[in-house]
């Protein structure tokens, strides 16, 4: 099988380009920057802007006979798209546009289509203040109402809240459009928070991993808002298993033999593995590591608690998640020991990420 991965010098990209290809797949990747896995580099070519879309037809033309496009280019921090709503669009709406029509213009009718899997987020749901029970909060984490305790499921009514919440819906529209009108067939994941060995993390994108290698080198921890902020995490090896998974029936999908074609699916952690800012914090605490803490206002728009219903998507593809959240701390802790630098100045953000 042939797999082109957008956006696949990053996190998420790099280690769904190494599933593939322990599992014995071709791959090919497209972003404006290098892997840093040097393994990955020869399946690079050269730098590409998804939003370009000359630039991103000149190096899809090798790569037409793709059995599975998995696109994961794009802007992913919510803080970036309210300081840059027009890139933010640029690169999430245009860049897919401009992925799903290479697509269109050069499968039909000669090419059976490629399936594309989309990678969108839970920021589509917007804040979900009613999801939020109204307290009185004395613990480490904010509770859902009684309603909400299996988690949100993907009949929720979506209310974007910001740039990169509407981007995304927006590009989601367009991949479900193209699976209608022109026969693409299109798989939308939105992803809760995704973490793992190697993630780097910063202010804006992977909460658990920035914290964790700043309680580790030392540095000071800013937190926003109160930190009772909860998410359910996905190991990022259990997301590219249903990365696996779906690529495995992209001939079905093609096909339309299988109900999951033009599918939406919530994909996180789930209710069992959960956890917020100050309970990360205290579990760091248990293996000695206490950092410094500074509390500043919250980020607009933070959502006070999401956690993913999976059911959807185990009960159509028999995936679930398997590694618990126990168990994926202690890796992303030791990876945080093994490749702490020399010390430097670096900022945590406690904020949710925007896969």
């Amino acid at each position: 099988m042939k797999v082109l991965i957008t956006g696949g010098s990053g996190f998420i990209g790099q280690n769904a380009a190494r599933a593939f290809l322990d599992r014995g797949h071709k791959v090919a990747i497209i972003d404006r920057v290098r892997p840093s896995d040097e393994r990955l580099v020869e399946f690079w070519g050269s730098p590409c802007d998804v939003g370009e879309y000359m630039q991103l037809f000149d190096r899809l033309w090798p790569h037409r006979d793709a059995d599975v496009i998995l696109h994961l280019a794009g802007q992913t921090a919510v803080t970036r798209s309210l300081a840059d709503p027009g890139e933010d669009f640029e690169s999430n709406v245009i860049g897919t546009f401009n992925v799903l029509e290479f697509t269109r213009l050069q499968t039909q009718p000669l090419l059976r289509p490629p399936l594309v899997i989309f990678t969108s987020t839970n920021k589509v749901y917007g804040q979900l203040y009613e999801a939020v029970s109204s307290g009185p909060f004395s613990g480490l984490r904010n509770y859902p109402r009684q309603e909400y305790q299996d988690g949100i499921n993907e009949f929720r009514r979506v209310h974007p809240a910001t740039p990169y919440g509407v981007s995304k819906y927006c590009a989601e529209l367009y991949c479900q459009e193209y699976s209608l009108s022109y026969g693409i067939p299109t798989v939308i994941l939105r992803q809760s928070c995704v973490y793992g060995p190697d993630q780097a993390g910063s202010f804006d994108q992977g909460w658990i991993a920035n914290i964790i290698r700043a309680a580790v080198q030392g540095k000071k921890v800013t937190i926003c808002g109160d930190g009772k902020q909860v998410r359910d995490c996905l190991f990022i090896e259990d997301l590219c298993a249903l990365f696996l998974t779906l690529a495995d029936n992209a001939e079905n999908y093609a096909r339309e033999n299988i109900p999951e074609a033009g599918r939406v699916f919530n994909v996180g952690g789930g209710r069992t593995n959960t956890i917020s800012i100050l309970e990360l914090l205290r579990w760091l605490a248990s293996r000695g590591y206490t950092p410094e803490l500074t509390f500043v206002p919250p980020r607009p728009h933070d959502q006070r608690w999401y956690v993913s219903s999976c059911e959807h998507v185990s009960w159509l593809t028999s995936w679930r998640p398997t590694t618990p959240l126990s168990r994926g701390l202690e890796l992303v802790l030791e990876d945080a020991v093994k490749t702490a630098p020399a010390s430097k100045s670096v900022t945590a953000s406690a904020s949710a990420p925007a896969p």
